[in-house]
């Protein structure tokens, strides 16, 4: 049966050296946050895709126990290979089976503009890491615009099809603030090219 090649496979195995560059600096980055937290012994990759994050990450933390889940099985599968160490399951991100403050860390990385309602899934991500959130969505309209001159989905304008939330810096600070007001959640915003990444600390109150 030939492999479905999603679209995020597309963009790790591209061989544009520009987009490579660029993907090297965001793992990085994801790297760089992971490595000053004093608590890294058990993360998680919610909609962890074919496995490339955790693969970069495995090497930089080798005592750091790795789990990830995905809704596509096909994706899971490549993830198994990709990977040494990290436990993979078929989940998705708005009711997952794992407990509660059950990782250390837990990663949402380019899954919230796919999601039609990010807000349930935020909640339920929340849920199951004890410490710490990492999120990345991108960044408009420098994403978009970046995909359009390079030539690829010109007819929407550079934007992906599967992308159904669009935010900018400012205003995925603002979608946060507007849900975390209440709970008083601390969250602090990186601006790496055409990516916005933030680091979420749970405190007491969503615990």
């Amino acid at each position: 049966m030939k492999q479905i090649i999603s679209t995020n496979m597309k963009k790790y195995e591209s061989k544009n050296i520009l987009k490579r560059v660029m993907l090297c600096f965001f793992k990085h980055k994801i790297y760089n946050i992971i490595k000053l937290l004093p608590y890294k012994e058990k993360i998680c990759d919610a909609g962890c895709g074919e496995g490339f994050i955790v693969k970069y990450l495995e090497k930089k933390f080798e005592k750091t126990e790795f789990y990830g889940f995905d809704r596509s099985e096909e994706a899971i599968k490549i993830a198994e290979k990709n990977t040494n160490r990290a436990k993979y399951s078929v989940d998705n991100v708005y009711n997952c089976k794992y407990s509660d403050n059950e990782f250390d860390v837990v990663m949402l990385l380019e899954v919230l503009e796919h999601l039609e309602n990010p807000q349930k899934a935020l909640k339920e991500i929340i849920r199951i890491t004890k410490r710490v959130l990492i999120i990345s969505v991108p960044q408009e309209p420098f994403f978009c615009l970046g995909n359009f001159f390079s030539g690829k989905y010109m007819r929407s304008l550079g934007n992906p099809p599967e992308h159904i939330n669009h935010w900018t810096y400012l205003g995925f600070r603002k979608y946060l603030n507007n849900l975390f007001s209440k709970n008083n959640v601390k969250f602090k915003l990186f601006n790496l090219l055409v990516w916005t990444i933030v680091l979420i600390e749970k405190n007491e109150k969503t615990s």
